[in-house]
C-alpha cells in the first residue's frame, strides 16, 4: 500500500511470489519501495507489476552470481514495459539482488536495481 511507503520488502519465498504496486497517481508521486531478493527463487520467480496503465521507466542491471563462470551481464532499460519477473536462472532472481521502485508521475514508476542470475542474462521486463 502506499502507507507502505520507505519500506524493504524481503523476497523470500522461494517458489515466488508477485507484488502489485499502487495505481501511480498525483497524489501517490514520491512513494517508494525497495525489494530484496532473500531468497534464492527456484521457479516462477519474483514478478512486480505495475497497476491498469502504469509503466516502468528505467533500467536493471543484471549479472551472474557466480564469478567462476564467463561473464555475462545486461542493462535493461524500459519505457513502457508493466512487469519486472526475476526468476532463478537468466532473469536474475538469486540471493543478494535488489530492485527500487519510485512513483515520479500519474502513470509512471521510475526503477533501478542490481540483480545476480545464471546463464545468459536477459531483460526481466514485459508487458
Amino acid at each position: 500500500t502506499a502507507a507502505q511507503s520507505g519500506s524493504l520488502i524481503a523476497l523470500a519465498k522461494a517458489d515466488g511470489l508477485t507484488v502489485t504496486l499502487p495505481a501511480a497517481s498525483a497524489t501517490n508521486i514520491g512513494i517508494r519501495y525497495k525489494f530484496q531478493v532473500a531468497v534464492s527463487c527456484t521457479s516462477v520467480g519474483y514478478v512486480i507489476n505495475t497497476t491498469g496503465a502504469d509503466v516502468f521507466l528505467g533500467g536493471i542491471y543484471g549479472t551472474i552470481a557466480n564469478p567462476a563462470d564467463a561473464v555475462d551481464m545486461e542493462f535493461s532499460v524500459s519505457t513502457v514495459n508493466k512487469t519486472i519477473t526475476l526468476d532463478a536462472t537468466t532473469k536474475c532472481g538469486l540471493i543478494g539482488g535488489w530492485v527500487e521502485v519510485t512513483c515520479v508521475s500519474g502513470t509512471q514508476w521510475m526503477v533501478s536495481g542490481v540483480t545476480l542470475g545464471t546463464g545468459t542474462i536477459v531483460s526481466p521486463f514485459s508487458n
